[in-house]
């Protein structure tokens, strides 16, 4: 029932070069990931399970985030290992933008601070 939502709501309304959802989600994976060494994306099961395909999916968009050059197949890592890095990487993120938002929050505080003295002295 759960995955009957997630087809419904997340991945039906995908569509690329005129193909079903789930074979244009496939073809958009492999457009990304085919420049990526030692990635052949042919499904959503096997292909991903070395996390080599997630990684060139994740470093196609993000190239900062990782360096995909240093990743080797031959350390048979899992994709839970991979996505406890992207974890790390963007739970770190989301923690300089939260400090950002607040220096931000509070910059534009005491600038109507400012204004409302400058205000009250004219």
């Amino acid at each position: 029932m759960i995955w009957t939502l997630v087809l419904c709501f997340t991945i039906t309304d995908i569509s690329e070069e005129g193909l079903s959802a789930k074979e244009g989600l496939l073809l958009w994976a492999q457009c990304k990931t085919a420049p990526y060494k030692e990635v052949d994306v042919q499904d959503f099961s096997i292909s991903w399970s070395d996390g080599l395909a997630l990684c060139a999916l994740i470093h196609c968009h993000r190239p900062k985030l990782l360096d995909y050059d240093k990743l080797d197949k031959a350390y048979e890592c899992s994709v839970m290992t991979y996505i406890a890095s992207y974890f790390h990487a963007f739970s770190t993120m989301d923690q300089a933008e939260t400090v950002s938002r607040r220096v931000e929050k509070f910059a534009e505080l005491m600038q109507s601070v400012w204004m409302s003295r400058n205000d009250y002295k004219r």
